[in-house]
Protein backbone atom coordinates (compact mmCIF):
# COMPACT_ATOMS: atom_id res chain seq x y z
CA UNK A 1 0.00 0.00 0.00
CA UNK A 2 2.51 2.28 1.02
CA UNK A 3 4.55 1.40 -1.88
CA UNK A 4 1.70 2.34 -4.64
CA UNK A 5 1.19 5.96 -2.94
CA UNK A 6 4.68 6.39 -3.49
CA UNK A 7 4.89 5.32 -7.16
CA UNK A 8 1.58 7.38 -7.50
CA UNK A 9 3.14 10.79 -5.90
CA UNK A 10 5.93 10.43 -8.04
CA UNK A 11 3.81 9.91 -11.47
CA UNK A 12 2.24 12.82 -9.79
CA UNK A 13 5.29 15.00 -9.64
CA UNK A 14 6.40 14.09 -12.76
CA UNK A 15 3.42 15.18 -14.50
CA UNK A 16 3.42 18.67 -12.37
CA UNK A 17 7.42 18.98 -13.56
CA UNK A 18 6.38 18.44 -17.24
CA UNK A 19 3.44 20.56 -16.77
CA UNK A 20 5.75 23.41 -15.62
CA UNK A 21 8.51 23.08 -17.80
CA UNK A 22 5.61 23.71 -20.64
CA UNK A 23 3.93 26.09 -19.13
CA UNK A 24 7.41 28.44 -18.71
CA UNK A 25 8.58 27.96 -21.68
CA UNK A 26 5.56 29.80 -23.26
CA UNK A 27 7.21 32.72 -21.48
CA UNK A 28 10.95 31.55 -22.61
CA UNK A 29 12.43 32.75 -26.44
CA UNK A 30 14.67 29.87 -26.58
CA UNK A 31 14.04 26.48 -29.11
CA UNK A 32 11.68 23.84 -27.51
CA UNK A 33 14.98 21.44 -28.14
CA UNK A 34 17.71 22.93 -26.71
CA UNK A 35 16.98 22.80 -23.15
CA UNK A 36 15.56 19.21 -23.40
CA UNK A 37 18.58 18.20 -25.22
CA UNK A 38 20.62 18.80 -22.13
CA UNK A 39 18.06 17.88 -19.84
CA UNK A 40 18.10 14.45 -21.15
CA UNK A 41 21.72 14.33 -21.18
CA UNK A 42 22.16 14.84 -17.71
CA UNK A 43 18.85 12.72 -16.54
CA UNK A 44 21.23 9.97 -18.41
CA UNK A 45 24.56 10.67 -16.81
CA UNK A 46 23.42 10.84 -13.41
CA UNK A 47 20.65 7.62 -14.49
CA UNK A 48 24.15 5.60 -14.62
CA UNK A 49 24.51 6.08 -10.93
CA UNK A 50 21.07 6.99 -9.65
CA UNK A 51 19.40 4.33 -11.00
CA UNK A 52 19.50 1.92 -7.73
CA UNK A 53 18.25 4.75 -5.69
CA UNK A 54 14.94 3.87 -7.48
CA UNK A 55 14.97 0.13 -6.22
CA UNK A 56 13.24 1.57 -3.08
CA UNK A 57 10.46 2.99 -5.00
CA UNK A 58 9.72 0.61 -7.46
CA UNK A 59 10.29 -2.42 -5.64
CA UNK A 60 12.44 -3.77 -8.37
CA UNK A 61 16.19 -4.78 -8.89
CA UNK A 62 15.53 -4.21 -12.70
CA UNK A 63 17.92 -1.88 -14.45
CA UNK A 64 15.65 -0.69 -17.28
CA UNK A 65 12.78 -0.33 -15.06
CA UNK A 66 14.60 1.80 -12.97
CA UNK A 67 17.11 3.74 -15.16
CA UNK A 68 13.48 5.21 -17.13
CA UNK A 69 12.17 5.68 -14.29
CA UNK A 70 14.52 7.78 -13.57
CA UNK A 71 15.47 9.22 -17.01
CA UNK A 72 11.43 10.53 -17.08
CA UNK A 73 11.19 11.73 -13.23
CA UNK A 74 14.75 13.90 -13.82
CA UNK A 75 14.07 15.28 -17.41
CA UNK A 76 11.36 16.87 -15.83
CA UNK A 77 12.79 18.22 -12.64
CA UNK A 78 15.40 19.35 -14.41
CA UNK A 79 13.31 21.52 -17.06
CA UNK A 80 11.35 22.43 -14.40
CA UNK A 81 14.51 23.83 -12.79
CA UNK A 82 15.94 25.46 -15.70
CA UNK A 83 12.87 27.34 -16.73
CA UNK A 84 11.57 28.30 -13.70
CA UNK A 85 15.21 29.53 -12.12
CA UNK A 86 15.76 31.47 -15.42
CA UNK A 87 12.53 33.05 -15.23
CA UNK A 88 12.23 33.64 -11.32
CA UNK A 89 15.93 35.20 -11.08
CA UNK A 90 15.83 37.40 -14.45
CA UNK A 91 17.66 40.72 -14.52
CA UNK A 92 15.03 43.32 -14.16
CA UNK A 93 17.57 46.02 -15.42
CA UNK A 94 17.72 44.16 -18.75
CA UNK A 95 13.96 44.79 -19.53
CA UNK A 96 13.86 46.40 -22.92
CA UNK A 97 10.71 46.20 -25.36
CA UNK A 98 10.75 44.07 -28.32
CA UNK A 99 8.38 44.28 -31.29
CA UNK A 100 6.54 41.18 -32.41
CA UNK A 101 4.20 40.30 -35.18
CA UNK A 102 1.19 37.91 -34.97
CA UNK A 103 1.35 35.33 -37.65
CA UNK A 104 -1.67 33.70 -36.73
CA UNK A 105 -3.61 32.80 -33.66
CA UNK A 106 -5.39 29.54 -33.08
CA UNK A 107 -7.70 27.49 -30.58
CA UNK A 108 -7.19 24.09 -29.30
CA UNK A 109 -10.12 22.39 -27.30
CA UNK A 110 -9.11 20.41 -24.62
CA UNK A 111 -11.00 18.63 -21.48
CA UNK A 112 -11.43 18.72 -17.85
CA UNK A 113 -11.48 15.50 -16.33
CA UNK A 114 -13.53 14.02 -13.85
CA UNK A 115 -13.52 10.70 -11.48
CA UNK A 116 -15.87 8.26 -12.37
CA UNK A 117 -14.36 5.42 -10.09
CA UNK A 118 -12.12 4.83 -7.19
CA UNK A 119 -9.01 5.00 -9.34
CA UNK A 120 -10.77 5.65 -12.57
CA UNK A 121 -10.25 9.39 -14.26
CA UNK A 122 -12.35 10.05 -17.57
CA UNK A 123 -12.69 12.86 -20.08
CA UNK A 124 -15.31 15.80 -18.82
CA UNK A 125 -16.28 18.50 -20.02
CA UNK A 126 -14.52 20.27 -23.40
CA UNK A 127 -13.06 23.62 -23.17
CA UNK A 128 -10.93 26.06 -25.48
CA UNK A 129 -7.28 27.24 -24.95
CA UNK A 130 -6.04 29.92 -26.92
CA UNK A 131 -2.50 30.73 -28.86
CA UNK A 132 -0.87 33.09 -30.66
CA UNK A 133 1.49 32.47 -33.22
CA UNK A 134 4.34 35.43 -33.59
CA UNK A 135 7.20 36.18 -35.33
CA UNK A 136 9.99 37.33 -33.64
CA UNK A 137 12.49 40.18 -34.64
CA UNK A 138 15.49 37.25 -35.26
CA UNK A 139 12.18 35.39 -37.75
CA UNK A 140 11.93 32.95 -35.14
CA UNK A 141 8.07 31.95 -34.21
CA UNK A 142 7.04 31.31 -31.02
CA UNK A 143 3.62 29.98 -29.69
CA UNK A 144 1.89 31.64 -26.89
CA UNK A 145 -0.83 31.20 -24.99
CA UNK A 146 -3.66 34.05 -24.84
CA UNK A 147 -6.51 35.08 -22.60
CA UNK A 148 -9.88 35.09 -24.60
CA UNK A 149 -9.79 39.17 -25.14
CA UNK A 150 -6.20 39.00 -26.26
CA UNK A 151 -7.17 36.31 -28.03
CA UNK A 152 -10.03 38.54 -29.96
CA UNK A 153 -8.47 41.75 -30.13
CA UNK A 154 -5.25 40.58 -32.12
CA UNK A 155 -5.26 39.98 -35.54
CA UNK A 156 -2.96 38.59 -38.05
CA UNK A 157 -0.43 41.49 -39.71
CA UNK A 158 -0.73 42.94 -35.88
CA UNK A 159 2.78 44.29 -34.42
CA UNK A 160 3.29 43.78 -30.25
CA UNK A 161 5.85 45.06 -28.26
CA UNK A 162 6.24 42.70 -25.29
CA UNK A 163 9.01 43.29 -22.27
CA UNK A 164 11.83 41.22 -22.18
CA UNK A 165 14.43 40.79 -20.04
CA UNK A 166 17.84 38.46 -19.94
CA UNK A 167 17.15 35.45 -17.69
CA UNK A 168 19.45 33.72 -14.82
CA UNK A 169 20.92 31.79 -17.76
CA UNK A 170 21.21 34.61 -20.29
CA UNK A 171 17.81 32.95 -21.64
CA UNK A 172 15.29 36.10 -22.35
CA UNK A 173 11.85 35.82 -20.80
CA UNK A 174 8.85 37.59 -21.67
CA UNK A 175 7.53 39.29 -18.58
CA UNK A 176 3.71 39.31 -19.23
CA UNK A 177 2.61 39.38 -15.84
CA UNK A 178 0.45 42.30 -14.86
CA UNK A 179 1.27 44.69 -18.26
CA UNK A 180 -0.55 45.14 -20.89
CA UNK A 181 0.31 45.88 -24.77
CA UNK A 182 -2.89 47.90 -26.99
CA UNK A 183 -2.86 47.82 -30.86
CA UNK A 184 -5.31 49.98 -31.62
CA UNK A 185 -7.91 48.87 -34.39
CA UNK A 186 -6.92 51.82 -36.88
CA UNK A 187 -2.90 51.33 -36.53
CA UNK A 188 -2.28 47.84 -37.12
CA UNK A 189 0.53 46.99 -39.54
CA UNK A 190 2.62 49.52 -37.88
CA UNK A 191 4.55 49.28 -34.87
CA UNK A 192 3.05 51.38 -31.80
CA UNK A 193 3.85 52.19 -28.11
CA UNK A 194 2.96 49.87 -25.73
CA UNK A 195 0.35 51.55 -23.37
CA UNK A 196 0.63 49.86 -19.67
CA UNK A 197 -0.79 51.19 -16.23
CA UNK A 198 1.25 52.48 -13.13
CA UNK A 199 3.86 54.66 -15.79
Amino acid sequence: MMRSLVVGGMIFLTIVFYGCAMGLHGETLVDWWIPLTVAVVMALVSGAVLWRVWTHVTGSESFLLNFISHLAFSTGLILTLFYGLNFAFADKHTEHWEQMVVERKFSKTRHRSRRVGRNRVAPGEPYKVYYLEMRLPDGRLKEMSATLNEYNRRHKGDTVALPVTRGLFGVPVIERRGRKTEVPRANRHREHRPYHHGR
